[in-house]
């Protein structure tokens, strides 16, 4: 609305200038010259020019909010008494009878012709002595000292000088408090590619004539009904003939590709809502998709905080993925074929559209190369996790927090983050969890990390936590049947057998895919993958995204902890040569001999090392902005902690799964699991120890076992 008013008025001062002049009387048609009269008539020439450059003004000030309330107030001023204090020294150039030279006449009637120019001239001097901070020049020019105040030594004394040191400590902070992340120059940071498809129409009839001819040779008869070209592949929609099994058009995937002299071709039998099969082909340029094509669009901007491009469809259009709806999502892939690609796409296109106040990732990285390259931005809730038995923790953090913001919203009497953020004016913000290796977490400690996603695949979307995990390796020991029954929504880039494709997605098609980005993705609610392909994030881009997020943020929080400001090209400097983790006590290899570099680099800000040792370790701790409604203290893992029992070992779960067994009153590895949200081998190895216990009686083939205790006799076995 401001704008607005400032260009109306701004395009309306311009026209009434260009009226006034003198050179060109017709230069603004007949209404110019009403004004022109108009303003000659009652102001007289000067006065008019100054006023049309004041209302020129006012338009510039209503539209550059930088000019400030100080200068717009000063050169107001100006542009209405300077003309006034002419008027005084050189009345003759004025016209009589114009409101100012009448004015001028009862002023100086009123006050003699010397008080009002004197008072007008030492007006208009005032600013210009405040802006060069003139009075104390003034005063030393003219020898004129301040004389020292006087207070006596007290507690009162102190305690009004602490809160002055305070106040003026909370005023510095707040300039770093308000700075927000420049938007524009980070979404410019993503370059774009100009994707052409060229294709010719002989070139694709010739290629459904092949499709179709090689087909009738083994007898399956039909048309090539449509050709859908797009930017990575040629889908080809087939009709058979009546009486022909779709299975058999399915076997002949490798003879087609030998026909059209591709490696991978799909078949995708049938189409979904459509009566045909679909041959998918790929061109012979392969083109990269950038993401920067994607999120430079309008339709990416009007997207909600969570919701990302996925990646674009076989005929070239973006396809968004909401995380709120799926609520997590299963990534499998084999190395190289776009996996990590896909984590770094998501986290970028988040970050571009919200704030850290509004989401915050919980970044577990066993590999130690993809994720940690996001180190030091202040969307993270903690460091990058690195160690795997750490990240163990860390999901039982995430589990912790899961069961306090329920205990929140139940206090709020609200049933989820949404609802808890539109009653309270502290938004609860998300928090996306997110594994780049899963195999490598499985592998340390299967049943404790199973148990932790599992809950939290479960139970956490109401509470505004979402999980991404990622593997390379999508085998039944690694996603399981209880974490595949949470995760829904999968993404299967290619992979290098059948067996996996199916582990992931339930049907195969993956191992068909080219790779670099080239994706079958089961949205939320349906069963059927669709076929994507992922945009592309070149390593320079995260870097200069993390890097133009971080330095401003490393620069507020140097501030906060030594209340010292840092020269941003200190603070690129100490980015540049990737210092930022050893900061953060995300890396501790090789750490005490990084500090002396970054003493080095530093040194000017603080009077000796032990302040710098000091100052350092409290940024350490300090870094990240934690969140007041979550704890970040480990507990001990008191639900892991093996049962001893007559000098042997038990699982922690062995006495809930006899109360179970008990009061069901019959035994197996299947009940077990579904009660207690455990994998199969667990739940048999608790099967195993009931009976080493006595508590059933042991197998008897396609027989139940026997339970042979009572309620009462649990407590009595388990006695501590």
């Amino acid at each position: 609305m401001k704008k607005n008013i400032g260009i109306f008025l701004l395009l309306f001062s311009i026209y009434i200038f260009l009226s006034i002049l003198p050179y060109d009387p017709d230069i603004g048609g007949n209404f110019g010259e009403i004004l022109r009269n108009f303003f000659y008539k009652n102001f007289g020439k000067i006065y008019s020019f100054s006023l049309t450059l004041l209302l020129i003004y006012i338009s510039l000030y209503l539209l550059i909010p930088k000019i400030g309330i100080k200068n717009f107030i000063v050169f107001s001023l100006y542009f209405i008494l300077l003309p006034l204090l002419f008027l005084f020294i050189f009345p003759e150039i004025y016209k009589k009878n114009t409101l100012p030279f009448m004015f001028y006449l009862k002023i100086k009637k009123i006050f003699g012709p010397v008080y009002p120019p004197l008072t007008i001239f030492l007006i208009l001097l005032l600013p210009l002595v405040s802006y060069v901070k003139g009075f104390g020049k003034l005063t030393k020019l003219f020898g004129v000292k301040k004389k020292p105040k006087i207070q006596k030594k007290g507690v009162l004394t102190n305690k009004v000088e602490k809160k002055k040191r305070k106040i003026k400590k909370e005023k510095k902070k707040e300039k770093f408090e308000e700075i927000k992340l420049d938007k524009n120059k980070l979404f410019g940071i993503f370059e774009t590619e100009e994707i052409r498809s060229e294709f010719r129409k002989d070139e694709l009839e010739e290629e459904a004539r092949k499709i179709k001819e090689k087909l009738e040779e083994f007898g399956i008869k039909g048309e090539v009904k449509e050709i859908h070209p797009g930017p990575f592949i040629t889908l080809y929609e087939f009709e058979p003939e009546k009486g022909i099994q779709i299975k058999r058009i399915k076997n002949l995937s490798e003879d087609l590709a030998l026909r059209m002299k591709s490696s991978r071709i799909r078949v995708v039998a049938p189409i979904p809502d459509k009566g045909t099969v679909g041959i998918e082909i790929p061109n012979k340029k392969i083109i990269t998709l950038r993401i920067g094509n994607i999120i430079h669009s309008k339709d990416f901007l009007r997207t909600r905080n969570l919701v990302f491009p996925l990646g674009v469809t076989t005929d070239g259009k973006p396809y968004y993925a909401d995380l709120t709806k799926m609520p997590h999502l299963l990534i499998a892939g084999a190395t190289g074929s776009g996996k990590s690609v896909c984590i770094s796409s998501i986290i970028t296109s988040i970050i571009l559209k919200s704030e850290p106040e509004e989401v915050r990732f919980l970044l577990l990285d066993p590999k130690r190369v993809e994720l940690s390259r996001f180190e030091g931005i202040p969307y993270l809730l903690i460091n990058v996790i690195v160690d795997r038995k750490i990240a163990i923790k860390n999901l039982a953090l995430a589990t912790k927090w899961m069961e306090e913001r329920y205990k929140i919203l139940a206090k709020e009497g609200v049933r989820d983050i949404e609802s808890y953020n539109k009653k309270k004016k502290e938004k609860m913000p998300y928090i996306i969890v997110i594994i780049d290796e899963f195999a490598d977490l499985m592998f340390t400690e299967r049943n404790k990390i199973e148990y932790y996603i599992t809950r939290l695949a479960q139970m956490a979307r109401a509470v505004g936590i979402h999980l991404i995990i990622a593997t390379q390796r999508p085998s039944v020991d690694v996603v399981t049947g209880t974490i595949k029954a949470n995760f829904p929504v999968r993404v299967a880039f290619r992979l290098p057998s059948i067996t996996d494709s199916r582990t992931i997605i339930d049907s195969a098609g993956a191992e068909k895919l080219l790779g670099s980005g080239d994706m079958l993705f089961i949205p939320p609610g349906k069963a059927e993958p669709i076929r994507l392909h992922g945009p592309f994030v070149s390593d320079d881009e995260i870097y200069m995204l993390t890097k133009e997020i971080t330095i401003p943020y490393f620069i507020k929080k140097f501030y906060e902890i030594t209340e010292k400001r840092i020269s941003y090209e200190d603070a690129e400097m100490i980015f540049e040569k990737g210092f930022i983790p050893f900061i953060t006590g995300q890396r501790k290899e090789g750490y005490e001999e990084i500090k002396e570099q970054i003493f080095l680099l530093l040194a000017q800000y603080f009077e000796n090392k032990d302040e710098f040792n000091e100052k350092v370790e409290e940024l350490k701790e300090n870094y990240y902005k934690k969140l007041e409604d979550l704890s970040f203290e480990y507990e001990t893992e008191e639900e892991f902690k093996e049962i001893q029992l007559e000098g042997k070992r038990f699982d922690p779960l062995i006495k809930e799964a006899a109360e179970i067994i008990v009061s069901n009153k019959r035994a197996s590895a299947t009940l077990l699991q579904r009660k207690l949200n455990i994998g199969f081998p667990r739940a048999a190895k608790i099967i195993d120890q009931l009976e080493e216990l006595g508590i059933i009686g042991p197998s008897e083939g396609s027989k139940p076992r026997k339970v042979l205790v009572g309620l009462e006799d649990i407590d009595k076995i388990f006695k501590e």
